[in-house]
């Protein structure tokens, strides 16, 4: 979710294209890793770049696998990837070497913490909850079913593929074509239901989601069209706004009466009857609250949180036996996944749905309108009177507003319980989105506070 806002140091481990050795460069009377710094801010998953520098800095493509580690501290960003070579006929530069894996881990290697992270890296086993785009050999995987796709649709590839992103949650590449760019998306099982599930939502509201050129629901792949416009973030207009979350609310009520469709394609239920009885877990859990961590709540937030636990059981106790009925809820409907084009918005990145009350799905809504339209008087509440107005053969604007007040409450646990309880433990590498409880609760220990 955040962008690293200051100069950041990649080091990156490049393997040859049989894995059998890495590039090391001369430094002194050992060796180091190829190596440069960027000023730009750029989200650690955002890889292109550590591609497009091994590029520039080495002559040689290479595409990115994974984050290695990320050792940030106050003073300093070192950041270590793990790259493979695209090219087999790439020879290193004068000086430079292809070092045998078997030998790197007793070399000298003239930084200790460049050291440090190949010997922890040689010494980890791959366990089967490594995703595919970890693996080498990834790139041709996406060059086959991008071309398969494409041929199929009709289209006609203008370039290589483009690799762009590349985590746990999902592997991203642009792919040129005649007609445009096409963008190919793997996600893995937690998450599988996206590429069956935008295509479903293709089909039923084809101006408010992205076309779907190819999908394969069983690997989790899909292709989509290119689109244009602004996010949804660059665009400091209120009518905009209202547009994209009255749209959502919109198509929230029409698949009221489709959740037997949507569970059908893989989302997951998680209602509030299922999260009442799970609410004093989650704020006992001092571990997935980062309790005495870096990044994790504060012994004030974790002790408001736990005294609001009763009020936050009665909200969602409302919401379990109130008026409005499960739907569809977007999971990560924030601005930049809101495409803001000449047909209105475009709504995208369906990973994290579930079927449950739907206006979790605004989530720090309100805050997010705010900030993004501070030369307007009271904007998030305008936002959300409009997404509201959607949801009034439910109920009246006022009962909905006191119903989106409970929603408040309970959607950071909701969200904090489904990482805690479906995504975590699916991942080999938790460290990636471990915070991410954390980064809901710390909301709302916040918003209690100020509505203290």
């Amino acid at each position: 979710m955040s962008a690293e806002s200051s100069a950041t140091h990649y080091r990156v481990i490049i393997l040859k294209h049989d894995s059998t050795a890495l590039v090391a460069l001369p430094a002194g009377a050992g060796w180091r890793l190829p190596g440069w710094t960027l000023t730009e801010a750029r989200n650690w998953e955002d890889v292109s770049a550590v591609n497009a520098s091994a590029l520039q800095l080495l002559g040689l493509h290479v595409a990115t696998l994974r984050a290695v580690a990320l050792d940030w501290t106050d003073d300093r960003r070192d950041s270590y990837y793990l790259a493979e070579s695209l090219d087999s006929s790439w020879q290193p530069p004068h000086g430079a070497a292809w070092l045998p894996i078997a030998e790197a881990r007793d070399c000298t290697w003239t930084e200790p913490r460049e050291g440090a992270r190949i010997a922890a890296w040689l010494v980890e086993h791959a366990s089967e909850r490594r995703v595919p785009w970890y693996r080498p050999g990834w790139q041709q995987v996406v060059e086959e079913w991008v071309e398969g796709a494409l041929t199929a649709a009709g289209l006609e590839p203008a370039g290589p593929v483009e690799q762009l992103r590349s985590w746990q949650r999902c592997s991203l590449y642009r792919a040129p074509t005649r007609d445009g760019a096409a963008y190919f998306k793997a996600v893995p099982g937690p998450w599988g239901h996206e590429p069956a599930l935008t295509a479903y939502l293709a089909r039923r509201f084809p101006r408010r989601t992205p076309e779907v050129i190819a999908a394969d629901a069983t690997r989790g792949y899909m292709l989509l069209a290119g689109f244009g416009g602004r996010p949804l973030s660059e665009v400091a207009d209120l009518d905009a706004w209202v547009s994209a979350y009255a749209a959502l609310g919109r198509m929230q009520v029409e698949l009221v009466d489709r959740i037997d469709d949507l569970a059908r394609l893989g989302v997951p239920f998680h209602t509030p009857a299922e999260i009442l009885p799970r609410i004093g877990s989650m704020l006992g859990d001092d571990r997935r609250l980062r309790v005495g961590l870096p990044n994790g709540l504060d012994p004030r937030q974790v002790e408001r949180l736990r005294a609001a636990e009763p009020g936050i059981a009665a909200a969602c106790e409302r919401l379990a036996t109130g008026p409005i009925p499960l739907s569809l809820d977007h999971g990560d409907f924030w601005p930049g996944n809101i495409q803001w084009a000449g047909a209105g918005p475009l709504i995208f990145d369906w990973s994290d749905a579930t079927l449950t009350h739907p206006f979790f799905s605004l989530v720090m809504a309100a805050d997010e309108v705010d900030a993004a339209l501070p030369h307007v008087a009271g904007p998030g509440r305008q936002v959300i009177d409009a997404y509201l107005r959607e949801w009034t053969a439910y109920a009246p604007l006022g009962e909905l507003r006191a119903l989106f007040a409970d929603a408040m409450l309970v959607a950071p646990l909701h969200q904090a319980l489904m990482y805690r309880d479906r995504y975590l433990p699916a991942l080999e590498f938790i460290d990636e989105l471990d915070r991410m409880p954390v980064v809901y609760l710390r909301w709302l220990a916040r918003q209690l506070e100020r509505d203290a």
